[in-house]
C-alpha cells in the first residue's frame, strides 16, 4: 500500500490496554514500555503534518470492526494530553462506538443530540478524571437514526471548526472504512488519517481497499499502527523496530512521568473554555429534549 508504519502496540490484556488513559492515583497499573508504544505513535503522528503543516485532528479508523481502533484513539487521546496539550477525543462511530464504555464515562448525552440541536458544546463535553485535566471526551450517546448522514453535512464542518478554536489536539473514532459510506467522507475535517491494523487478523487486501478509498476521498495519512502484535513474534511482522518487554523490566513502572503531569516543555498552554455564545452559531436548541 506505500504506507508508513508508525508504531505497534503490543498484545495485551484488554483491561491494561483499558487502563492507559487512567492515572497511577486512579489505580492504574499501565507498564511503561506500553505506554511508551503509544507515545511513539504520538511523536510520528508530529513528524507527519499535513501539506498544511497540520497534525491537529487525527482521525482513527480501522478496515473492518474488532481491529482496535478505539482502544488507540482513546490511549492517543491520553497520550496527547498528557504532554500538555488540551485534548478532545470525539466518538463518530454513532452505529457502534464504545469509547464512553472504554473512558468510563457515561453515555446519556452525546454526538448524536449534539449533530441534532438537542445540546450544546458545553454539555455534550465530559472531561476524564478530574474537572482540571486537559482531556475531554463528547461520546457517542444514544444511537438515534438519520445522525450518520449529518457528518456528512456543513453542520459537522462548523463543530470541528469550533473545536480547532479551543482544543490544541482533536482525536476522533470513526467508523471502519469498508462497507461504510460516512467513514471516507469524515477525512475532510481532519488533517490526516491513522489506520490501525490488526495483527494476524486484517488483511492485505482489506487494508488496501481501505486505503484506496480514503485515498480517493482526499485523505491524508499518517501512517498505520499494527495491533495486537505478539512481542516473541514481533520481528516477522514490523521490520523497522522492535520492542522487547524484557528491555524494560529494569524499569520502575511507577517511577518518572507518570503520563498525566504536563513537563517544562509542554507545548503549548490550554486553549479557552467553549464560550457559551458561539453554540448558537451552529444551531442548538437551548432546552435539550434528551
Amino acid at each position: 500500500t506505500g504506507l508508513n508504519g508508525i508504531g505497534m502496540i503490543p498484545l495485551a490484556r484488554k483491561e491494561l490496554l483499558e487502563d492507559v488513559h487512567r492515572s497511577p492515583a486512579q489505580g492504574a497499573t499501565v507498564p511503561n514500555f506500553l505506554l511508551e508504544t503509544i507515545r511513539v505513535i504520538r511523536s510520528n503522528i508530529c513528524l507527519r503534518p499535513n501539506r498544511n503543516s497540520q497534525t491537529q485532528v487525527v482521525m482513527v479508523t480501522s478496515a473492518r470492526p474488532q481491529e482496535g481502533k478505539t482502544s488507540q484513539a482513546a490511549n492517543l487521546a491520553w497520550s496527547f494530553s498528557s504532554m500538555g496539550e488540551k485534548t478532545l477525543l470525539l466518538d463518530c462511530d454513532l452505529r457502534r462506538g464504545r469509547v464512553h464504555g472504554f473512558t468510563r464515562v457515561s453515555n446519556e448525552l452525546g454526538m448524536t443530540h449534539l449533530l441534532l440541536g438537542d445540546c450544546t458544546p458545553e454539555q455534550a463535553i465530559q472531561p476524564v478524571g478530574h474537572r482540571s485535566s486537559a482531556f475531554d471526551i463528547i461520546p457517542r450517546g444514544p444511537v438515534i437514526a438519520g445522525t450518520t448522514e449529518i457528518l456528512c453535512q456543513k453542520r459537522f464542518d462548523d463543530l470541528i471548526a469550533l473545536f480547532r478554536q479551543h482544543y490544541d489536539r482533536i482525536v476522533i473514532d470513526t467508523p471502519p472504512v469498508l462497507g461504510l459510506s460516512e467513514t471516507s467522507s469524515l477525512q475532510r475535517v481532519c488533517d490526516g488519517v491513522v489506520l490501525v491494523v490488526r495483527a494476524e487478523a486484517t488483511s492485505k487486501k482489506d487494508v488496501g481497499d481501505a486505503v484506496s478509498i480514503l485515498s480517493k476521498a482526499g485523505a491524508h495519512f499518517f501512517g498505520f499502527v499494527l495491533n495486537a502484535v505478539d512481542l516473541s513474534k514481533a520481528s516477522n511482522y514490523y521490520n523497522y523496530y522492535y520492542y522487547s518487554a524484557a528491555y524494560y523490566d529494569d524499569f520502575d513502572d511507577n517511577a518518572e512521568d507518570d503520563g498525566q503531569t504536563p513537563t517544562s516543555n509542554s507545548p503549548r498552554p490550554g486553549r479557552t473554555p467553549l464560550p457559551i455564545s458561539t453554540t448558537s452559531e451552529l444551531g442548538v436548541r437551548r432546552n435539550p429534549a434528551v
